[in-house]
């Protein structure tokens, strides 16, 4: 659960400095984040490719992402 309090702190600090949308879900989206991460350390451990976990955090980044505000 502390894990997930950085990040939902990171994702406010966003909100509030206008670099993610008004309408994220920032308890959710560091919950998700949390879990992506976690599956992907596990999914690279027990398949011995590390590709796994380099396309599940590419696959976060892309949806974190679709969340910001256009510069």
């Amino acid at each position: 659960k502390e894990f997930r309090g950085v990040f939902k702190n990171i994702y406010d600090h966003a909100v509030l400095m206008n670099e993610l949308t008004l309408t994220c879900n920032t308890t959710k989206l560091a919950l998700f984040t949390v879990v992506v991460l976690e599956g992907a350390i596990l999914s690279a451990k027990a398949s011995g490719n590390e590709q796994d976990y380099l396309d599940a955090v590419e696959c976060l980044i892309d949806y974190i992402s679709s969340n910001t505000k256009e510069v």
